[in-house]
């Protein structure tokens, strides 16, 4: 199954070339910071798959009106998860930007582990009162080590993604905004996330 970054570049690239824009693609890998840099310096025209947390008001960028997906966060716990309210410890892998956000949203008191696994045992172990985080690793709770954690039948919290864009390429991001809207409303999107095993956000 192919990552959510490589569906996103296939995906970002239908929708440019759908407008008939006369585009030559060359991608390159980036850390968000260096992506942020690279972005504000006008070193880069886009970057893809990023959330509104990625770049203050004040930076020369233009995000597309419309969202390509959404990312849904789930809570796990032990046995049967609560409302969110009702957890004071939580865990979220290193590095999560979001699950930092939702954490402040919730006045949680975050500890923070290396990896997705490393997380869900400290909820089986009863280390934390839950886990934040996609719903897509709940495929590894089918693990006998991490038999009694479940996950949050509804998300706690959908965050948009969406294309972001030099703010010199306005025009650009206009035409990205349409297109988006129209392969929702045709199921393209969702198309081409099932295609790779994933179900469109």
């Amino acid at each position: 199954m192919q990552g959510i970054g490589e569906v996103t570049k296939q995906l970002t690239e239908r929708i440019l070339l759908s407008e008939k824009q006369n585009i030559e693609f060359r991608w390159e890998e980036m850390p968000l910071k260096r992506a942020q840099f690279s972005m504000v310096k006008g070193i880069i025209d886009i970057d893809f798959a990023r959330t509104r947390f990625a770049y203050d008001e004040s930076d020369p960028v233009v995000f597309t009106s419309e969202a390509i997906f959404r990312i849904n966060y789930h809570l796990f716990a032990r046995t049967h998860v609560l409302a969110a309210d009702d957890y004071q410890r939580v865990v979220g892998v290193i590095g999560d930007q979001l699950s930092a956000a939702i954490a402040k949203r919730h006045q949680w008191r975050m500890v923070w582990a290396r990896s997705e696994e490393d997380a869900l045992t400290m909820v089986q172990n009863g280390r934390v009162d839950a886990m934040i985080g996609f719903r897509s690793i709940e495929q590894v709770l089918d693990r006998p080590s991490l038999s009694h954690v479940v996950a949050s039948e509804k998300p706690i919290a959908s965050i948009p993604v969406y294309l972001v864009f030099h703010q010199r390429h306005q025009r650009l991001a206009e035409h990205a905004s349409v297109a988006i809207a129209r392969m929702k409303q045709n199921g393209e999107i969702t198309a081409l996330f099932k295609e790779h095993g994933l179900l469109a956000r």
